[in-house]
């Protein structure tokens, strides 16, 4: 393995003395196409950089939307009509009315957040304009719902009261804050390198908490008493009421078999923190 390695060293070596080797004699790195032509990193940089400067000041914009056919994305020129499908307005991406949805067939809600700061409230009617949606699907009872960060404002998601048995977060690089009481069967929670805060207490049979290199904070209902749990850590911390369960000096696996609720929680190098209401 260690000559693998070495005779690798030594042909990246050799590759960057030629390189530099060649630019010194005059020579040229080819890499793009375009224009019919061969083009080198040089011009293909220099190009790029002149069609962006020129082009975002004649009004080219990134868009992106979702309407009937699906979701879109592209970079067009804000006073553009020649397009072969029907935009309402830059502004206006697609958001699901909650009638679209009907709420006693929703078995599970799935939500995915994709960069940014959400915050989740209760009110009479669903809302999430501040977002883009990039998915909004119902299937076999499931509502999968995809959020994007649309600007640098905290986004603010409206949920009427509902009733349904499951409940899957997503969360990549975001931070969610959920600042409604919730009541499911099963909670689940999968966190990249965002944060979950739970501000008002979960209630659930079954929890499942699965936290990468980010932060989880959870309130609970009940009594410590209730539940019974499965940690796992590996360079993080996992604590209970202020206890440290799994990280550490705790080790980096723990387990009891409590009450009749479950939480089986699993983190990287982040931290789950389960405060319950003893």
């Amino acid at each position: 393995m260690k000559k693998l390695i070495t005779i690798c060293l030594i042909l990246f070596a050799l590759g960057c003395g030629m390189g530099i080797a060649g630019a010194f004699a005059g020579g040229e790195l080819y890499g793009s196409y375009y224009d019919g032509a061969l083009h080198s990193v040089r011009e293909s940089l220099w190009d790029a950089g002149e069609f962006i400067d020129s082009h975002v000041r004649d009004g080219l914009r990134f868009r992106e939307w979702r309407d009937d056919g699906g979701y879109h994305s592209g970079w067009f020129f804000d006073d553009d009509d020649d397009r072969s499908f029907s935009v309402v307005g830059w502004d206006k991406v697609y958001v699901p009315d909650i009638d679209d949805v009907p709420a006693p067939d929703i078995r599970k809600l799935e939500l995915s957040f994709d960069g940014g700061d959400y915050r989740i409230v209760e009110g009479d009617e669903f809302d999430c304009s501040g977002a883009i949606v990039r998915k909004s699907e119902m299937h076999g009872g499931t509502w999968e719902l995809s959020l994007r960060h649309k600007n640098s404002t905290e986004t603010t998601i409206t949920l009427p009261e509902m009733a349904f048995d499951k409940l899957e977060c997503n969360i990549g690089a975001a931070s969610l804050t959920i600042d409604i009481p919730l009541a499911v069967e099963k909670a689940e929670f999968n966190i990249g390198a965002g944060e979950l805060f739970l501000n008002e207490p979960l209630d659930a049979a079954k929890i499942e908490v699965e936290c990468g290199l980010g932060n989880a904070s959870l309130q609970l209902t009940g009594q410590e008493s209730d539940y019974g749990y499965e940690v796992a850590a590996s360079m993080g911390s996992v604590t209970l009421n202020g206890n440290e369960l799994a990280g550490g000096l705790a080790g980096t696996y723990r387990s009891s078999s409590g009450g009749s609720r479950k939480l089986e929680l699993n983190v990287g190098a982040g931290t789950i923190d389960v405060t319950t209401q003893d």
